[in-house]
């Protein structure tokens, strides 16, 4: 299963293929009071994860484990501050369908890109001055498997009666399957 530091390491590289000049931070990240990189940078928060869908497991294999495989599906929200705000995040989308080389780091990674849910302006005054920003978040999805134990049953006992509503025994059972 791929953990999330793993997915946020591989967005974060994605990221810097895309804008190699720019520098990429996670937004949950503690920096000292008043500390901003300097423009233009990108902001990135992991919103959380889901499950698509039913989980599928497999058959015991011969060591006794089964795989439980699923599908799940996480928002990444990017905030571009800087010029251009809007026109630099539409990058991302356009150098993912046509660059290869993006394209395999993300498909290396286990990740793949679903689609980008638009484009936001977030611009902002800051310290009485206009600052560009813009947001925009995007659907990744990843195959997610885990290993568990799973005793094969060779046989089962069977013991026990079948009785009627006065409590008379209809049938006993001593069986081994």
């Amino acid at each position: 299963m791929i953990s999330q530091t793993t997915i946020q390491n591989t967005i974060r590289t994605w990221t810097s293929l895309i804008f190699p000049d720019t520098k990429v931070v996670f937004r949950e990240a503690t920096t000292p009071s008043g500390c901003r990189p300097s423009l233009p940078y990108i902001g990135i928060k992991f919103m959380g994860i889901t499950s698509i869908g039913q989980n599928y497991q497999s058959q015991p294999n011969i060591d006794e484990e089964s795989y439980i495989t699923g599908v799940r599906e996480f928002v990444i929200s990017f905030q571009y501050y800087g010029p251009n705000a809007k026109t630099e995040l539409e990058l991302m989308t356009i150098l993912n369908k046509k660059d290869e080389n993006i394209q395999y780091l993300l498909d290396n990674g286990g990740i793949s890109y679903i689609q980008d849910l638009g484009i936001i302006d977030i611009s902002t005054l800051r310290d009485t001055v206009y600052e560009q920003r813009a947001n925009m978040d995007i659907t990744f999805r990843i195959g997610s498997q885990i290993v568990v134990d799973a005793p094969i049953v060779e046989t089962v006992e069977i013991k026990g009666e079948i009785k009627d509503y006065d409590d008379s025994v209809l049938k006993s059972i001593d069986e081994i399957i």
